[in-house]
């Protein structure tokens, strides 16, 4: 169980890099803007090398693209595979009681 949990252990604070990402203007669709995640990145990569060091929001922003830029883009299931682990998601809240009805036929 820990194995398949790993990612959640490893965010201290979901949704935080969402909330940069917003008030920088880079949500589309509710996603996070992929050019913008790498331009960031990049200029905090270049800004932190040889001698000079980040400021400690800096840091924290750049531990957060590297999580989603290295690790989180690519756990996340794509076409079919998204559309078969929703369903599964809902047959798991309906089957403990949480999810009454169906999302989709609301």
């Amino acid at each position: 169980m820990a194995k398949e949990k790993f990612i959640q252990q490893a965010i201290r604070r979901p949704g935080s890099l969402r909330a940069i990402a917003k008030r920088a203007g880079a949500l589309k669709n509710g996603k996070i803007d992929l050019e913008w995640a790498r331009k960031k990145y990049e200029q905090l990569r270049k800004k932190a090398e040889g001698d000079k060091k980040l400021s400690k929001s800096e840091l924290l922003l750049f531990r957060k693209l590297n999580l989603y830029l290295k690790v989180l883009r690519k756990v996340r299931p794509k076409g079919k595979e998204a559309k078969i682990a929703a369903k599964k998601a809902v047959a798991t809240k309906r089957r403990k009681g949480i999810l009454k009805f169906h999302p989709s036929k609301v």
